[in-house]
């Protein structure tokens, strides 16, 4: 049979919707609009959900259908006041008014949604919108479990993703494979797969591979069919239309006729299938119609009916006007301008009034992409079989018609009278609209308006006799039966209705504009029908010219090339002559002052390579780094220099990495069981917390903890307090003791001990400078605390474990007093290689000085034993972890003669930015590039703050919603336009509601708050790459909720790295301890213990039958991937069970950032150190903050205050080409408000960083009125 359907809908549940978009109400209006079935929409909101399973119930062929007690309540309550038709009634007047035609009471349901996805490939931003159809309940439920892992669901019924459109379609077929993707809008400027501003140029070229699973595209309310058509690229797929209703009224704006069985699978055959196969089934289905007699259905007709087919095909669409798109035709909607894509292109696409850029329509896209002439306005050929066209009607929504005739607003009251006064006599919207002959409109009836004109207005609009001012730049156009002035007439000279049939002729005449608005019939026509010869053609070149946008593609495939083995590596880099004498190092200790974005990660692979090619053995290099993740891009560089064969060969580790393997090595001489294991972060609070509570025969409860006073060792902690520091609780006494245990073991103090345990092979003066540097520590031993460290370390002997500093410490210790094990290590590792050497603490400092003594140079040929150290003085920022930056100011007095190497020019930032950084640190650097954004903004309070910083970010990208770009919030600007001066933006508030029916799949904001100030201060137009190159950086995990809010509101994909890496949070930190105790038990299977991934799933599997895997509490929304599907991808690099279990025992929490997730990261600043971004927000800086002394003395400022200053630098110079610096001047903190002055670092740089002043709207002065 034929239906209606309208399957891009949205719930009440997405932004800037209409309450009423409930299951009844969606319902309830199909059947007014005389829809037959309609998609659910928003099926990946988990509430939303959660409602379809309770409200809905399955029919045969699988679709679903309201249930019969839901329908009863809603018209007892809700139809009943608002006088919608009672569903009882409807059957009746259906088969009364409209004989033969499917039963209007049975409207079905399907299951759909809207996924919009934000991600740059090709080094452009992409935001497409998708459309996706699911065959059941269970493969909903499969599909939202999946996105649930990557990103925010349940903020939006429409949520906003990081990931890439193909990716997103893999993900859909993995759920079921019945799934269906249908590209969404395919022409709006934003958010689509053809879009001007952040699409593609072609569907393939969107989705890959995948792309052959798509059959349908989706006009959008800008385009109609002959727009389409003169894209051959597009002739393969389908062409259907929806409403993208965000209001249960505007059901039916647009929709899709469909020729199928009531099932599932024919809808699929309907919108899956391609070119030639889709041809065979018009050919079938017009054969079958003309045996059985019926004219209507070869015709296309929406009322005639055929015989039972087994395949479904689009028969046809019904649209808007496509003038009436809000983004039909260029313009500026600032300067209320509107041009053709002739005229756009004659003014190089610039606004005549004020010269910026103006926004692209869906017009001019088409145009640019079309290799066929383009005629909005071309009618259906009569041979259509074999191909995608098909007939359409272009129609004006019924109440809209109404408010014409009457004279008043289309939301009135007395539209809504005559209205359903018209419904009941007509049966449907589309039946009148479509169906009814002249005879049957003229004898319809309702109050103040005769029947007659109805018929008028209904004939003209058929014919296209419309006037029409088209829409640009966000703003609809107006679309009206009569033009203004012309006088309505009862009678038109002659019928407009072509014949008594009418009702069965689609839109396929040629449509008549009287546009009385701007332009002129004749004007209109020439600027519809453009040539080809003044297209586009990018698929092909043109007269044998290179295709630019397959040249940038190009381009950016070839951009890098891996290096050959045997290739000369410093030809892989760009090096400046200061690194290049680095690199060319003649041998011995070498000291390399390298400030941030200088290149040391690159010179540390270089000055590795070049002793390689000058014969040293690969493997008698070590490597180390503080973090995984560095020592992993370590590893990367060296091999892009050197091959990978080669590279493989180096020890490139982190400390703690190495000293494990030492200790595994030497398990034995270190006094330790071969299958030790080491804590995580919670296994040692929890070995902490029973030496606090008992003795070592667990006999005695311990109060000693009681009378703790606290410890300024631990003060600077990632985390601020999260109460006042007078509370005494267990958590409290758990991080002293762990605080006191870290501080002497970094000093290599056993319980009892006051000086550090050295062995016979320590280095001479090592003793002396640990009291040089407060060992033992100011507060001295404490007998309480060091009879819990003593059962502490008894604890976990019996647990056969280590935690983190026993690595480091019982290595060194190890070493020193085992003279010829010392002997072999110094033999084994001929060149020594440390990294960020100014974050070293005690027990690291006396390990290099263990691995590479002080020898004189003479007695060194250019091959023998070296140590490089890298480092910055300025960036010593750990002093909480007992890093101390004298460590590495003394390294010329450690080794005499030891060459010293600086670099001063970063590569990273923009000279505006580095500038301001080093004027905190007095360090002289000079950038690279651009300072493209440099502010600091002063807010009312924390959420404004955070508001401020979303809503910019919005802007960066273009906008992540049609609101953002509507409202202006995002901006309006040309990504490709040149550089312009230097200018500020201005954010408006968003105090007004949007509109709940946006089109084109927009949404809204709907918020009463004012922004104080949200202006930000740039030197050119921004435009941000992807949103992985933006970072929000805060001083303490604990300021990161009002981020998160208004992330989560303005449906900005983030991903929030905080104290705990992601593997030791629920659920994979079950699966984890599972491991670990299998492999002490020795109860796994060996074939397990050498295939880590497998082992991972033999561990989730086995766990999920007996339920032993917790569920996360609060269950982060912003993982770039499943914590399941991330921990088997990095099991499967190794090959060694335990040597993986050990690696993530050792990571870090910026080991979870991936430099490729399409998603803003909110970090700590600590966490942040080694990162690089474009664009970074550093909020919260508030004097007690940042530097923080809010609960600290004096001492505490004038010793540690140096080191504050420092995190700030660091902080800055994470940014190559936008920073933005604010504080807020009232902030609630740890449960009480806040009134912080503003950083004293800020007064030090305010000459280089541009203040932005509160433009926030003031309250208007009363005006005194005269008498005339």
């Amino acid at each position: 049979m034929r239906i209606i359907a309208d399957l891009h809908i949205h719930s009440r549940f997405s932004r800037a919707t209409s309450p009423k978009l409930t299951l009844p109400y969606i319902e309830r209006w199909a059947r007014i609009k005389g829809i037959n079935l309609v998609g659910t929409g928003d099926c990946t909101h988990p509430a939303w959900l959660k409602e379809l399973n309770e409200q809905l119930e399955p029919t045969e062929g699988g679709f679903f259908r309201l249930r019969d007690s839901v329908r009863e309540e809603f018209d007892a309550s809700k139809a009943l006041m608002e006088g919608l038709p009672d569903s009882k009634l409807w059957a009746a007047w259906n088969e009364r008014l409209q004989p033969g035609r499917p039963s209007q009471g049975s409207v079905r349901f399907v299951l759909t949604g809207e996924i919009s996805t934000i991600y740059t490939r090709d080094s452009k931003t992409r935001k497409v919108h998708h459309v996706v159809i699911l065959p059941d309940l269970k493969a909903a439920a499969a599909f939202q479990a999946r996105l649930a892992r990557i990103g925010n669901i349940s903020s939006d019924g429409r949520p906003i993703l990081g990931m890439d459109s193909r990716d997103l379609f893999a993900l859909l077929l993995d759920a079921d494979e019945r799934s269906i993707l249908i590209p969404a809008h395919i022409w709006t400027p934003w958010f689509s797969a053809l879009g001007a501003r952040s699409g593609f140029d072609s569907i393939e070229e969107c989705y890959g591979e995948l792309s052959s699973r798509i059959g349908a595209i989706e006009t959008g309310l800008s385009s109609n069919p002959p727009m389409n058509w003169a894209v051959s690229s597009l002739d393969e797929f389908a062409i259907i239309s929806n409403s993208d209703a965000h209001s249960p009224e505007k059901l039916g704006r647009e929709a899709t006729i469909i020729d199928m069985e009531e099932s599932f699978a024919s809808l699929s055959e309907a919108l899956t299938k391609r070119g030639s196969t889709a041809g065979e089934a018009q050919s079938k289905i017009s054969e079958q119609a003309a045996g059985s007699g019926t004219e209507a259905a070869a015709t296309g007709t929406v009322a005639g009916k055929v015989a039972e087919t087994p395949t479904g095909m689009v028969a046809g669409t019904i649209e808007f006007f496509p003038q009436e798109g809000k983004y039909h035709y260029d313009g500026h909607r600032a300067c209320k301008v509107f041009l053709s894509p002739e005229e756009s292109t004659k003014l190089d696409g610039r606004c005549p009034v004020c010269g910026k850029p103006l926004t692209p329509g869906v017009m001019r896209r088409v145009t640019e992409l079309a290799d066929r002439p383009v005629d909005e306005n071309a009618p259906c050929p009569a041979d259509f079989e074999g191909t995608n066209r098909r007939p359409y009607w272009q129609l004006i929504p019924l109440p809209e018609i109404l408010a014409e005739l009457l004279g008043t607003g289309s939301n009135s009251k007395k539209v809504a009278t005559a209205y359903r006064g018209i419904i009941e006599q007509a049966g449907s919207e589309f039946a009148l609209l479509m169906d009814k002959s002249e005879e049957e409109i003229k004898a319809i009836q309702t109050v103040g308006l005769s029947g007659e004109l109805l018929a008028l207005s209904i004939g003209r609009m058929r014919a296209g006799k419309v006037s029409i001012k088209p829409g640009y730049d966000g703003e609809y156009g107006i679309i009206h039966v009569f033009a203004p002035g012309e006088r309505i007439e009862a009678r038109a000279e002659q019928s407009l209705f072509v014949e008594e049939k009418a009702s069965a002729e689609p839109f396929c005449k040629e449509t008549q504009i009287n546009n009385q608005f701007e332009k002129t019939l004749e004007e209109q026509s020439q600027e519809s029908n453009l040539a080809a010869t003044r297209t586009s053609v990018p698929e092909k070149d043109k007269e044998g010219q290179p295709n630019p946008h397959r040249t940038e593609k190009e381009k950016a495939q070839n951009s890098f090339k891996p290096p050959n083995s045997d290739r000369n590596a410093e030809s892989v880099f760009r090096i400046s002559p200061e690194q290049k004498a680095a690199i060319n190092h003649y041998g011995g200790p070498a000291l390399v002052v390298a400030g941030p974005g200088t290149g040391k990660t690159a010179i540390l692979a270089l000055r590795i390579a070049r002793l390689v090619g000058q014969g040293i053995d690969p493997s008698s290099i070590l490597a180390i780094t503080f973090t995984n993740k560095a020592a992993s891009e370590l590893r990367r560089r060296i091999e892009e220099s050197m091959g990978a064969e080669k590279a493989a060969q180096i020890k490139a580790k982190t400390f703690h990495s190495f000293c494990l393997s030492v200790l595994r090595e030497h398990a034995a001489e270190a006094s330790l069981p071969q299958d030790f294991a080491v804590l995580d972060e919670e296994e040692r609070s929890s070995f902490l917390k029973s030496a606090l509570e008992s003795d070592q025969d667990g006999n005695e409860q311990k109060k000693a903890s009681d009378s703790l006073e606290p410890s300024p060792s631990n003060i600077l902690g990632l985390n601020l307090p999260s109460e006042p520091p007078t509370t005494t609780s267990r958590s409290r006494k758990i991080k002293r003791l762990a605080s006191y245990i870290e501080e002497r073991k970094r000093f290599l103090l056993l319980p009892g001990d006051e000086i550090p345990r050295l062995g016979p092979c320590s280095p001479a003066g090592l003793a002396e400078l640990a009291t040089e540097l407060g060992c033992p520590p100011s507060n001295g031993p404490n007998l309480e605390l060091e009879l819990a460290y003593a059962r502490y370390r008894i604890l976990l002997k019996q647990a056969h474990a280590l935690d983190f500093d026993d690595l480091v410490a019982g290595t060194v210790r190890l070493l020193a007093a085992r003279p010829a094990l010392l002997e072999s290590y110094r033999k084994r590792f001929r060149a020594i290689f440390v990294d960020e050497y100014q974050d070293v603490n005690f027990a690291q400092y006396a390990l290099i000085r263990l691995l590479a003594p002080n020898h004189e140079i003479e007695e060194l040929d250019l091959c023998a034993r070296e140590l490089f150290v890298i480092g910055d003085p300025n960036q010593a920022i750990y002093g909480f972890r007992g890093s101390d930056r004298r460590f590495i100011e003394r390294f010329i007095v450690d080794y005499p003669g030891a060459a010293i190497y600086r670099l001063l020019k970063s590569f990273r930032c923009a000279p505006g930015i580095i500038a301001a950084a080093g004027r905190l640190v007095d360090a002289d650097l000079s950038g690279s590039g651009k300072t493209i954004a440099l502010s600091r903004s002063e807010f009312a309070t924390e959420a404004s703050e955070a508001e401020g910083i979303a809503r910019e970010i919005d802007r960066l990208i273009g906008g992540t919603s049609f609101f953002a770009i509507d409202s202006g919030v995002a901006g309006s600007f040309d990504f490709r336009e040149a550089p312009r001066p230097m200018e500020s933006h201005i954010n408006t508030s968003i105090s007004e509601k949007a509109s709940p029916d946006s089109g084109d799949g927009s949404n809204g904001i709907d918020s009463s708050d004012t922004i104080d100030s949200d202006t930000i201060y740039i030197k050119e137009r921004p435009a941000l790459s992807s949103l992985g190159q933006c970072a929000i950086l805060i001083r303490a995990a604990t300021l990161a909720p009002p981020i998160e809010k208004a992330l989560i509101d303005h449906g900005i994909p983030y991903r929030f790295i905080g104290d705990k890496p992601w593997w030791e949070e629920e659920p994979t930190r079950s699966v984890l301890i599972f491991l670990r105790t299998s492999i002490r038990t020795d109860s796994l299977d060996a074939s397990l213990l050498k295939n880590p991934a497998e082992a991972i799933r033999f561990a989730i599997d086995l766990m999920k039958n007996k339920k032993g895997i917790k569920k996360p509490k609060g269950a982060s929304l912003n993982e770039p991937q499943s914590s399941f599907e991330r921990l088997t991808t990095q099991a499967s690099l190794y090959n060694d069970l335990s040597s993986f279990l050990d690696d993530l025992a050792l990571g870090s929490p910026q080991d979870g950032y991936e430099a490729s997730s399409q998603c803003v990261s909110l970090l700590t600043i600590h966490a942040a150190k080694g990162l690089e971004f474009d664009y970074v927000f550093v909020p919260c800086l508030e004097d007690g903050i940042l530097p923080f002394t809010i609960f600290e003395n004096e001492d505490y400022h004038k010793n540690q205050i140096q080191e504050e200053r420092r995190l700030l630098y660091v902080a800055m110079t994470r940014a190559r080409i936008g920073l933005y610096l604010s504080r807020a001047r009232s902030r609630r903190l740890f449960g009480r408000k806040l009134s912080l002055p503003p950083s004293r670092f800020l007064s030090e740089i305010e000459e280089l960083v541009p203040l932005v002043k509160n433009n926030a709207p003031g309250k208007p002065k009363d005006i005194q009125l005269t008498l005339f």
